[in-house]
Parts: structure tokens; sequence; C-alpha cells
């Protein structure tokens, strides 16, 4: 408790003055930037998202400037609401040429932006109204509902919500300065920390005036970056392998490669060794015994049934940005879930939280659901180990989350909810519909899978998915959200690996100069040719 309270001091502290720490970590970021001098400069104009201020961002802004031979001169920053200090400290350090504060331009046309906002929600009286809205550029109205979602932090949209409609405001002023600005300065080029919340809408009317886009995403301590040049890019969020166009092709030997890849990588993430949020949550800090003996004594279960453990996920995690259909948000889905387990019986029901709720704290399966009274529900012990309880159970059920990839991968029937980032390999039972997917929950539909070849699929992507080329090793990063730990851990990273670094450089610059969209996937294709190059 103490310690949480010290962090948050200290976070309000940093945020509000410029530290001699953080002179010194910008300092770093221009040195960076400027150690490979042989780049041949870049005479496209650049707008670059300043609004985002985390070391790793600014890690992968400094590589992605050096991979195109950014001119400062030519670049112009979006500065935002929070860090303002922090922002502008950057931005001068870097020495951008332009700054565009979107303060400015909330600050002058709010009260406008309010009155559409009001106009538009007038006919809106249930979270699922939002779906249906028409807004401008034909922006997706399920991008708005997630950002509606994220800001109230709740399961699902309150639609007389105070806030919900400074939100929407806020997706106003947002187009209105994307297109007051874009057409100003006119960018060829747009780096975007992220393709969610309202920097999305950014992204979505740069690309509808021909804009290329690059999202200079960071996960599981890769550069997971996105190139988005056309509007149909722009719903293929993931960093992934597809089967059809990637896994096809690969040989015998590109197989075995990336099983054993794979395999490695699991172990490592199963016993607590690998750095992501989720992981972290799941694998390292829950530690107690789980087996099925266990879980049956724990909730009084004598009959000689299965046990299914549901998986939810964190309510307000940007719930369509995986192309979710089936449902409204998560919440709508594991309602529908829970109605239909109430009815059968067949079956011995195991609910799971999120471990990120523990993170983003907020209201969780509890707070929304009796898991007291049926006999045959339960809500999973917080402190049993992940993949104690992964293996204790005899099948899983996800949205689509990792666990898809990691209890396939260990045998394990999953059923996937709606399409996601690997439903195309066949791995999970996929309900193309909710009808479908409800009358599944009824069926005994583990029964149906093979589940050795899946997971020797399963395995394969996760070693394309999570893996790095071997000459990647030590250049691995922390977690975004360990923030103020990142300002000491960064530069030691980067002194110990420059080799690596130049290795990365090169491939981001062949990377932007191909008709790739995600750079990790890029990066493993043209790893996987070496080895068999080498192999020949």
């Amino acid at each position: 408790m103490i310690k949480n309270v010290v962090a948050r001091v200290r976070g309000e502290i940093q945020n509000r003055i410029l530290s001699p720490e953080r002179k010194k970590f910008n300092k770093f970021i221009k040195d960076f930037i400027e150690e490979n001098k042989s780049t041949e400069p870049c005479n496209k104009k650049i707008m670059i998202d300043a609004t985002w201020d985390n070391p790793n961002y600014w890690y992968r802004i400094g590589i992605i400037s050096r991979a195109l031979g950014v001119s400062s001169d030519l670049v112009a920053a979006l500065i935002g609401k929070d860090r303002r200090v922090q922002q502008k400290s950057m931005i001068e350090t870097l020495g951008y040429a332009h700054t565009f504060d979107l303060m400015d331009t909330f600050d002058s046309n709010k009260e406008e932006h309010l009155r559409v906002s009001k106009e538009l929600f007038s006919s809106v009286t249930k979270p699922d109204d939002v779906l249906g809205l028409k807004l401008p550029f034909d922006f997706p109205a399920s991008f708005l509902y997630d950002d509606i979602l994220k800001k109230q932090r709740s399961a699902y949209i309150n639609v007389e919500e105070n806030s919900t409609l400074e939100t929407v405001a806020h997706f106003f002023n947002v187009i209105s300065s994307a297109e007051k600005w874009l057409d100003e300065y006119k960018p060829e080029i747009l780096i975007m920390s992220h393709c969610i919340g309202w920097r999305a809408i950014f992204v979505w009317v740069a690309v509808k005036k021909g804009i290329t886009t690059i999202i200079p995403y960071g996960e599981f301590g890769l550069s997971r970056f996105w190139k988005i040049d056309d509007i149909s890019d722009f719903f293929s969020f993931q960093d992934r392998p597809l089967y059809e166009r990637d896994f096809l092709q690969l040989s015998q030997n590109e197989k075995k490669i990336l099983f054993d890849v794979g395999e490695e990588y699991l172990e490592s993430r199963f016993s607590g060794k690998t750095n992501d949020i989720g992981s972290m949550y799941t694998y390292q800090k829950r530690k107690g015994e789980c087996n099925s003996e266990i879980i049956k004594k724990e909730y009084g279960w004598n009959e000689n049934k299965p046990i299914i453990s549901v998986y939810a996920s964190n309510w307000f995690d940007y719930p369509h940005f995986m192309g979710m259909k089936n449902f409204r948000d998560f919440y709508d889905w594991i309602k529908v879930t829970y109605e239909t387990a109430l009815e059968n019986k067949d079956v011995y029901w195991l609910f799971k939280a999120h471990p990120c709720d523990e993170h983003y704290k907020g209201k969780t399966l509890s707070d929304f659901f009796d898991f007291d009274t049926p006999e045959h529900i339960s809500l999973v012990n917080e402190s049993w180990n992940g993949e104690d309880l992964l293996r204790s159970v005899d099948g899983i059920i996800t949205y689509h989350g990792t666990i898809g990839i990691e209890a396939t991968a260990q045998e394990k029937p999953v059923m996937i909810a709606d399409q996601g980032w690997y439903h195309d390999w066949g791995i999970a039972k996929y309900s193309k519909s909710r009808e479908e997917y409800i009358e599944n929950l009824s069926k005994r539909w583990w029964e149906e899978l093979d589940l050795k070849e899946n997971k020797e699929l399963a395995t394969i992507f996760a070693g394309w998915y999570w893996g790095r080329p071997d000459w990647q090793k030590n250049l691995i990063m922390d977690d975004d959200s360990t923030q103020w730990k990142i300002y000491n851990t960064l530069p030691k990273i980067v002194e110990r690996c420059q080799k690596e670094i130049q290795k990365e450089v090169s491939l981001i610059r062949s990377w932007v100069e191909s008709k790739a969209t995600h750079f990790h996937t890029f990066k493993m294709c043209e790893n996987i040719c070496d080895h068999e190059r080498q192999s020949e």
C-alpha cells in the first residue's frame, strides 16, 4: 500500500516538473537518433504524435527516425493534455520545427462540439444505439464505443453518464484538428503512438487523405510496428502471421524451426520469465497450487463432470479492436455465457477474471454475476497459478485471449467466441455467429478438436508471434507499463545492444519500403529465409 502511494506521488511530481534525470534521458534519445549518420536523409514531411510520453515510445520514435533518416526541420509534433512539460522538453531537445497543440483547438471549439454531440446522441437511449451511429469520414462507431467505454472504465457504456457527451465532443475535436492540421502541414507520413481511442480518429482521417501512417507499437519486449497505407489495413491490428499467406508457404524445415522457437518461448512464459503485464499477473504473481482435485474440493464438486473454464477479458480494453462482431462488448459475451451455463448442468463452469483487472482496478466478474448460488458455477480462486489451472481443466473458452494459444499448445481444447487474431489457423473451435456460439456452449464441443494437430499449429504460431531472431537475443525491452523503471534500464539495454540495434534499423528501413503491413511478422519471415538459405 505504502509502495503504491509513493509511486503515485513520485509520478505526480515527475508529471509537473522536468527533473535532471529527465533532461538526461532527452539527451540520450537525441544522441541515439544521431548515432547513425550514414542513413540517407528523408526529405518527406512527417507528423509525430508526442502526446504519449513513455520512454519506450521515445526509443521507438528514435529507432524509426534512424531508419527513415528523419530530418527534424521537417517534423511537426502533436502535443496534448498530459505531461505537457515533458512533451515540450522532448520536442525542443529533438529540434522539431513545428508544434501543433491539441488543447488550442479543443478549447476554442469545445462549445460547438458539445452541441453537435448532444444532437448526435439525442436518439441514443441504450449502449447498443452507439454502435449504429453514423459518424464523419465513415469512422467506425465501434471505435467510438470503445473510447467511451475506456473513459468510463466500465463493463458497458452508461449513456446517461455526464462524461459521455464530453468524450463524444472530444471525438469531434480530434476530427476537426486532424482535418485542419493534416491539410495545413500536408505530411507524407504520420507516426502515431496507438491506433485506439482518439488517436485512431487521427489515423483514420490521415489514411482517408492518402497519408501513410506508422504505429511504432511495442509489446512482449519487441518492436511490433504497423504500417497503414490503405483503410483496409486499419483493421489488421495484430502483428501476427496469417495461415494462408504465411503458414502454408513454410517448408517442413521452417515449420520445425518455428515449432522449436515456440516451444522454448512457451516454456519460458509458463515459468514466469516473460515480462508482459498479462503473463506477469498470470504466471509470476500467482503461485497457489492447483489441480482438478483441489478445484473440486474447493467448490464441493463431487460428480464426474468436465470442468470448463471461461477466461474473461478486461471489460474496457478496446473490445472491438480485434474485429468483434458477435457481441456488443465483453460484458454482453460473459452475460450470454453465464446465462447459458446456468442451464447446462452437465458441466462444472469456472469463470476466471482477466489478470489485468487487478492492475486496472474497477469492477470485476463478481460485481455483476452470482457465483455463490449456482452449485455448478464458480469463480476461479485468484491465488491459483495460471499454468496449474490451465492443466487442471478439461476445456477453455476465451474471446480472443492469448490463453487460446497457450492452452492449445498444451493440448487443451479451446473455443473462441468470435474472430480475433488466430481464428484463421483453425486451432480452436471458432463460433462464426452469436447463435452458433450459444449452440456450442450446450454441446460437448471439446470432443470435436484434433488436439495433437492443433498443438503443433499453436506452437508454430507461438514461435512466429512471440519468437525473435537469434541475433536479437538481448534486445528485449521492459514492458511499457513499467514507466519509471524504463528511464534507468533503457540506456543500459541500448549500450549493450549496438549491433542488434543496427540490424533492427536496417530491417525497419527494408520493411518501410516493402508492401508488408507489420514489422515483426516481416522480420521473422526474413529470419526464416536466412535459416533456409544457410541450410541449403
